[in-house]
């Protein structure tokens, strides 16, 4: 059984996990698009991208990529210690820029520990402690600049990451791994064109469950 069993939204993926990488790169305000993303925002990415992005409209709703327990639904710096210290993110009013997230533990589903979080949303429509299936709306998208709720976010999207929760502070990113490659083998995914690294070409797509593109 695949870990994860649907999309959390139907949109094309903008950002793709590992891309990005800010390590070494030094921030200018009219410099290159990742130069310009550090001067933006910081280098928060170091290692890269933690997860993958769709340019969902806003208001669109999200929903889990797999069944379980939401650890936390809200602002960032409102997660509790335990569930920061958990995830390993940072806790307290410096702590997660995301804005509206949140986080589902699947580990009781998944037979190991293992968890998915979205970010930026408009409006959570769960509360901490809940229970939710695949088929629970969990949050309206947002992610427009300045909009209440959109944390650190550069344009309208859903930002999906997947955390194996045993590896938190050993792994790779902190644990995150590709969300993509925790569902069934063989799906094809939608991408805007040229987020993969490709020409610009709307033919290209992704392929989850196993690594490359197929055009």
């Amino acid at each position: 059984m695949s870990a994860l069993l649907r999309l959390p939204v139907t949109a094309v993926a903008t950002q793709l996990y590992g891309v990005n990488a800010t390590g070494g790169i030094v921030g200018k305000k009219d410099g290159t698009p990742i130069e310009q993303l550090v001067w933006n925002y910081g280098n928060y990415q170091e290692d890269g991208h933690d997860g993958f992005d769709q340019g969902a409209e806003p208001g669109t709703t999200v929903f889990p990529m797999q069944g379980g327990h939401v650890d936390f639904a809200g602002l960032g710096e409102n997660m509790p210690k335990w569930c920061a210290d958990k995830w390993a993110f940072i806790f307290g009013p410096d702590g997660w820029a995301t804005g509206n997230g949140i986080l589902v533990d699947h580990s009781a589903i998944v037979g190991f520990p293992f968890g998915t979080y979205y970010a930026h949303g408009r409006r959570v429509l769960v509360a901490s402690g809940q229970q939710v299936g695949i088929n629970t709306p969990i949050m309206l998208s947002g992610g427009v600049p300045g909009e209440p709720g959109a944390g650190r976010s550069g344009g309208a999207h859903v930002h999906t990451s997947a955390v194996l929760l045993d590896r938190v502070y050993v792994a790779r990113n902190w644990g995150r791994v590709d969300p993509l490659m925790y569902l069934p083998e063989g799906w094809s995914i939608p991408t805007a064109p040229g987020s993969t690294g490709a020409p610009a070409t709307e033919n290209d797509n992704l392929i989850a469950g196993i690594s490359g593109l197929s055009k």
